[in-house]
C-alpha cells in the first residue's frame, strides 16, 4: 500500500510539474476515476502544490525558497487536521520533498495560478469517449477530418486538445481509419500493449481485450507497429500486409493476406470466416448480434470454419442453422443466450 501510494504522489508530482507522458497520465486518470476520495486527495494536493508560494516570490524564483514554501504549506495543512487519513497522507508528501524540489521549475508555479482552479484542472485530464453499441456501427469525424469507423462493442477515446500538440487516440476493440494527412503531426492508435503511427492512410485495427491476437491490416499508406512494453517488437506494414500480435507471449509479426479486403468487410455487416475457429466465430457473432453464446462441448472449440455471413440480412438463428447443417453441431436459443453443443 505504502509503495502504490508512493508511486501516485510521484505520478502527481510529475503532473503538476508537466513531465508525464500520455501513458502516465492515463494511468493518472484511471487512479483518479476509481474513486471520490482518490480525487479528493489529487484536489487536496494539488492545492497545497499550487498555494505554496506568493506571485512575488514566483517571479524572484529560487529553488530553495520554492521548497521552503511547499514545506510550509504542508506543515499547516498538518497542523489543521488530526486525523490519521491525513496525517498518513501528509507523510507520504513529506517523503517526495526532495523530489518535489528538483522538479519545481521556473515559472510553474505562476502558470498553475493562472488556471480556473482545481476543477478546471482536473477536467484538462478528461477524454472524449465514443462507444459503438453491440450489435452495430458507429462513424465519427474528428476534428483533424480522419474518418474512423467503430465495429460493435468497440470504444475509442482521445483528449479534448486533440490535434493541438498530438493526434492520439485509444482504442478498445476494432476501428477502420482514414487518416487525414499531417506530417508534422503522426496519427497514432494505442490500443492493449500495440501502438500505431501513420501519417495519412487507411488501415483496420481488430484487438478487443477478449481476444488472444490482436491484428492491424493496411489498405493504403504506411502504418509502423511497435508493442509499447518491448520496444524491439517493431514492424512496418505496406498495402496489402497484416499484423499480428499475441498478447500473451508479446510477439509482434506481419505477413501478406489475399483476404486483406475482407479485415474491413465488417462495415458493410459482413462476417467473413476462413479456416476460423468456432470459439473466435461465437466471438464475433456474440459482438454482431448482442447476444451471449456458450459452447458447452470443449471439443467444438477446435472445430474450425468457412463461411460468409451478412448480419444486415441474417438473424442470428439463421446464422446458427447454416452451422448446424454443417452436421458438426447443434445448438438453442432461450431469449438472450445462445448454447451450442
Amino acid at each position: 500500500m505504502d509503495g502504490q501510494r508512493g508511486h501516485i504522489d510521484q505520478l502527481i508530482v510529475s503532473y503538476l510539474s508537466g513531465e508525464l507522458d500520455d501513458l502516465q497520465i492515463k494511468e493518472l486518470k484511471s487512479w483518479i476515476d476509481r474513486s471520490d476520495e482518490n480525487k479528493r486527495y489529487f484536489m487536496q494536493y494539488q492545492e497545497i502544490w499550487v498555494s505554496s508560494c506568493s506571485e512575488d516570490e514566483i517571479h524572484l524564483y529560487d529553488s530553495d525558497k520554492a521548497f521552503e514554501c511547499f514545506r510550509k504549506r504542508v506543515s499547516e495543512e498538518y497542523q489543521k487536521d488530526n486525523h490519521k487519513h491525513n496525517m498518513e497522507r501528509l507523510l507520504y508528501i513529506r517523503n517526495i520533498y526532495k523530489y518535489a524540489a528538483a522538479v519545481f521549475i521556473l515559472g510553474f508555479i505562476s502558470y498553475m495560478s493562472f488556471q480556473a482552479g482545481e476543477e478546471n484542472l482536473y477536467q484538462s485530464l478528461s477524454m472524449i469517449k465514443i462507444e459503438a453499441p453491440v450489435g452495430g456501427t458507429s462513424k465519427m469525424l474528428l476534428p483533424d477530418s480522419t474518418i474512423v469507423i467503430l465495429n460493435g462493442g468497440s470504444r475509442l477515446a482521445y483528449s479534448q486538445n486533440f490535434g493541438v500538440k498530438n493526434r492520439n487516440v485509444d482504442l478498445d476493440g476494432e476501428a477502420y481509419f482514414e487518416v487525414s494527412k499531417n506530417e508534422t503531426k503522426p496519427f497514432c492508435v494505442e490500443s492493449e500493449g500495440l501502438r500505431i503511427k501513420v501519417l495519412g492512410t487507411k488501415f483496420n485495427v481488430q484487438n478487443y481485450p477478449e481476444d488472444k491476437i490482436a491484428s492491424v491490416s493496411l489498405m493504403e499508406g504506411k502504418v509502423a507497429l511497435d508493442n509499447i512494453f518491448d520496444a524491439s517488437q517493431y514492424v512496418e506494414l505496406a498495402p496489402g500486409e497484416r499484423a499480428e500480435f499475441d498478447k500473451e507471449t508479446g510477439v509482434l509479426k506481419k505477413n501478406s493476406s489475399e483476404f486483406i479486403s475482407n479485415d474491413k468487410a465488417w462495415m458493410n455487416g459482413e462476417m467473413i470466416f476462413e479456416d476460423v475457429p468456432l470459439v473466435d466465430v461465437v466471438k464475433r457473432l456474440s459482438r454482431n448480434y448482442g447476444v451471449h453464446i456458450m459452447i458447452s462441448n470443449e471439443e467444438l472449440k477446435k472445430l474450425r470454419i468457412v463461411g460468409r455471413f451478412n448480419r444486415n440480412i441474417q438473424s442470428i438463428n439463421e446464422v446458427m442453422s447454416v452451422l448446424e447443417a454443417t452436421g458438426k453441431l447443434d445448438y438453442n436459443i432461450h431469449d438472450n443466450t445462445v448454447t451450442i453443443y
